[in-house]
């Protein structure tokens, strides 16, 4: 079959990988299953945004998203090494100088004279006294010294420990972590793969023999409680559509195991066996223990970080209309690649709508 999805970057072959840093399986420009969310919520804002939406915002939730991921997954040294603490000033005592006023009246007791600009006065004082800590001086040196790592604020370091010392606590997770880590099972293993002539590719957060675990982290709105605002996260981000999509290519990665497309893979191979027999059973047997699962971990990430685990329901209406639209999803790429390209805007449907009473509330109205 033609593979439409001819994208720049396709840069791994059809397999199974473990140990592929973050940033490699992101350089792949095969769909993923945020493009499949967004093709099913709007493909023409799906390709608009591909030809022209910028870089993403490096915000501090998604900082804080990715720094538990690492904890979680990957264990404390790799979460030391790659997520830094920023230095904080109460750490320096009250001979810190922070301000251009304290430069200034510290300068005056050198009797050095001041600058225009704090750059300026800082030279002036290092000429004679080159002990007294000056916080820019501190930062720039900690930013220069952790170039290309994701800096993290020391509250968040305490909200990440407590809500991975909880997850442990839980009755699911505690048999298989240690040290606020899922030590059972794989972490972030990726999967490419070709389905419907159109190149995909999924990143499992962690594979158990008979379980993908996906972590999220979400907030309550004003009084909402823990377990609504949980469920909440899940229906306004479709996070629904997320697990149809992995599971799917869980199912072909079966086929990659099978063709013997596994690479870099450190566990024996009876892990991978034990993965695809957990699958079949989920075919046949759903609602039995050695089924494959799908758990959530829902981490509170405001006020006491809190963890939800919950699993969904694969017999579920809501999962089987999920599969059936990252399906369609698919259909709809080839559909629109094949009309208009990669490299044009994909035209939006143009039939006239027509609404009446079934399609208004009575406040819309008010």
């Amino acid at each position: 079959m033609t593979i439409v999805a001819a994208m720049e970057n396709t840069l791994f072959e059809p397999g199974i990988y473990f140990g592929l840093p973050e940033k490699d399986y992101h350089a792949d420009s095969s769909l993923g299953s945020h493009d499949l969310k967004d093709i099913v919520l709007d493909p023409v804002e799906f390709q608009h945004a591909r030809l022209h939406g910028g870089e993403p915002k490096e915000t501090m939730a998604l900082k804080w998203g990715s720094a538990i991921h690492c904890r979680a997954l990957e264990g404390r040294e790799s979460f030391e090494e790659r997520f830094p603490i920023a230095p904080v000033m109460a750490d320096y005592g009250d001979a810190l100088l922070v301000t251009m006023d304290q430069l200034r009246a510290h300068a005056n007791l050198l009797g050095v004279k001041t600058g225009k600009t704090k750059e300026q006065t800082i030279k002036a004082i290092r000429d004679f006294d080159t002990d007294v800590p000056i916080w820019d001086e501190i930062v720039a040196k900690f930013e220069a010294d952790n170039l290309g790592k994701t800096i993290i604020p020391r509250e968040a370091l305490r909200q990440i420990e407590q809500a991975c010392a909880w997850m442990q606590r839980d009755r699911y997770l505690s048999q298989v972590m240690e040290d606020g880590t899922i030590t059972a099972g794989a972490s972030e293993v990726s999967i490419f793969y070709e389905d419907n002539g159109v190149r995909l590719k999924a990143r499992l957060d962690h594979l158990l023999s008979h379980a993908v675990v996906d972590l999220k982290s979400f907030r309550p709105i004003m009084a909402e409680r823990k377990l609504a605002a949980a469920k909440r996260a899940v229906s306004r981000m479709r996070y629904d559509l997320q697990a149809a999509a992995y599971l799917r290519a869980l199912r072909a990665a079966a086929e990659l195991f099978a063709s013997g497309r596994v690479f870099n893979n450190p566990y024996d191979a009876s892990f991978l066996e034990a993965v695809f027999c957990a699958l079949k059973v989920a075919d046949t047997s759903p609602q039995s223990d050695d089924a494959m699962k799908w758990v959530w971990v829902m981490i509170k990430a405001s006020g006491a970080p809190q963890p939800v685990v919950a699993e969904f329901d694969l017999c579920s209406n809501i999962f089987r209309q999920a599969g059936a639209e990252i399906e369609d999803a698919i259909n709809i790429y080839r559909a629109n690649v094949a009309t208009f390209g990669l490299d044009r805007e994909w035209a939006p449907d143009s039939v006239v709508q027509r609404w009446g009473d079934g399609d208004f509330t009575p406040w819309s109205f008010e």
